[in-house]
């Protein structure tokens, strides 16, 4: 995963988890890439921004990403909507 998403993009999105209640696609993001990417969206002039399934992490690094997907599993994947 470090080669293919690596810390300075800031995102990751691509992840499944798959459990038995459903297969889960979370979009990983730290909050600097979040307000730069809403700031770009808005001044192309989008009225709006919504991105499924998105979760907040302190920085995109394989550590932060299992930590955050375990405890996504230990919330029952809340806020998130199976695929």
């Amino acid at each position: 995963m470090e080669d293919l998403y690596p810390e300075s993009k800031g995102y990751l999105h691509g992840v499944e988890v798959v459990t038995d209640s459903g297969t889960y696609k979370p979009v990983f993001y730290e909050p600097v890439r979040l307000v730069q990417d809403i700031e770009a969206e808005f001044g192309l002039g989008s009225p709006e921004i919504a991105i499924p399934d998105l979760k907040v992490v302190p920085t995109v690094t394989p550590d932060a990403i299992h930590e955050a997907v375990a405890h996504l599993a230990s919330s029952g994947f809340e806020g998130l909507r199976p695929v």
